[in-house]
C-alpha cells in the first residue's frame, strides 16, 4: 500500500489595520503649524503611508486648518484608511475705537487779485491750531479739503479768472501741507477738491465789491 503524510500548515493572516488620529490645532488664525499624531494598531509591519497633503511620514506635520486622509497600507497589502481634521482658532479682530472728531471749517475772502492767506495770523491760525490740537489728542489723520473760487471781474494780473482761482487753491496747499507735514509727518492730507469761477457776469462795475468779493474766496474742510 501506499503510503501517505499529510501535512498541517499554518498560514499566519495578521489582524486587520486599525488606526486613530490625534491633531494638534494650528496655534492661530492662518498659522501653518498644526500637526497630526497617527497611532496605528493590527496589520503586519512595516506600514506604508500616503496623506492627502503628499506626505508619507507616520504623523503630519506643518499643517493649516482642513481635514487630512491618510492611506495606510501593510506589509501583506491591507489598507485603511482615516481622516483626521486640523482646526485653528478664530481671527482676532482689533478693536476699532471710534471718536468723533468734529469736521473743522474755514473760509476767507479775498479782494481782487489777492490770492494767498498768511497761516500765522486771525482766522487761519485759529483754524490750523484746532486741527493741532484733534492730532495731539489722538486722531491718527485727516484730509484738509481746499475749494477756490474767482469772480468774473477781469483779472489783468493772472490772464484769466481760472487760473486766479487755482493760484489761490494752490497758495494754500502749499502752505497747509508744508506746515502739517513739519510736525505731523504724513497724518494730514491736503487735496483740492475744487477751484471755479463764479458769481454774477461782470457789468463795467468792479467798483460793486459786495456784488463780486463773495465769490472771490478760498475754503477749507477737514474730512
Amino acid at each position: 500500500a501506499e503510503r501517505s503524510d499529510i501535512y498541517t500548515i499554518d498560514i499566519y493572516t495578521p489582524p486587520p489595520i486599525e488606526a486613530i488620529c490625534a491633531a494638534k490645532d494650528a496655534s492661530r488664525h492662518g498659522a501653518k503649524d498644526g500637526s497630526i499624531d497617527l497611532t496605528v494598531s493590527g496589520g503586519a509591519p512595516p506600514f506604508r503611508f500616503e496623506w492627502s497633503n503628499n506626505s508619507s511620514a507616520e504623523d503630519a506635520m506643518g499643517l493649516d486648518k482642513g481635514e487630512y486622509t491618510v492611506m495606510i497600507t501593510d506589509a501583506v497589502g491591507q489598507t485603511f484608511s482615516l481622516s483626521c481634521y486640523v482646526d485653528e482658532p478664530p481671527l482676532e479682530l482689533t478693536p476699532v475705537v471710534a471718536s468723533d472728531y468734529e469736521n473743522l471749517e474755514f473760509k476767507h475772502i479775498f479782494g481782487y487779485n489777492k490770492n494767498k492767506v498768511g497761516v500765522n495770523k486771525g482766522d487761519l491760525r485759529r483754524f490750523m491750531k484746532d486741527v493741532e490740537k484733534q492730532l495731539d489728542e489722538g486722531r491718527q489723520n485727516l484730509t484738509i479739503k481746499i475749494i477756490s473760487s474767482a469772480s468774473n471781474v477781469p483779472t489783468k494780473t493772472f490772464g484769466t479768472n481760472e487760473k486766479l482761482a487755482e493760484t489761490r487753491a494752490e497758495n494754500m496747499k502749499y502752505d497747509l501741507a508744508d506746515h502739517f507735514n513739519k510736525k505731523y509727518n504724513g497724518r494730514v492730507n491736503v487735496i483740492i477738491e475744487k477751484t471755479t469761477v463764479a458769481g454774477p457776469p461782470y457789468e463795467e462795475d468792479a467798483d460793486n465789491k459786495d456784488k463780486y468779493e463773495p465769490f472771490q474766496f478760498v475754503s477749507l474742510r477737514t474730512e
